[in-house]
């Protein structure tokens, strides 16, 4: 039980730092750099995590932010979003 819980609170902790890293990615002004980096991390952490990540990449997909404009893979990425969990996806 006691290591379940060490596992457990590592895995809090990694969650908190990949979320930290996502808002700084998402801030930056550098978009190349960030959208490449949020592509890097798209699969990582929990599905809270991850929904916001992906949601990310799909908004700036539409808005050609730091890659080539694609709006119907943006969309889906946005799709894809919502049905991990991320309610502010959902409206699209």
């Amino acid at each position: 039980m006691k290591l379940k819980k060490i596992f457990e609170e590592a895995e809090n902790e990694y969650n908190r730092q990949l979320n930290k890293t996502f808002k700084v990615a998402y801030a930056s002004d550098d978009y190349k750099t960030a959208f490449e980096f949020l592509q890097s991390i798209q699969n990582e952490g929990n599905n809270f995590t991850k929904s916001k990540v992906i949601n990310k990449i799909g908004m700036r997909l539409l808005g050609g932010f730091g890659c080539k404009q694609n709006i119907a893979q943006g969309r889906e990425l946005i799709k894809k979003a919502s049905t991990l969990g991320l309610t502010s996806a959902t409206t699209w």
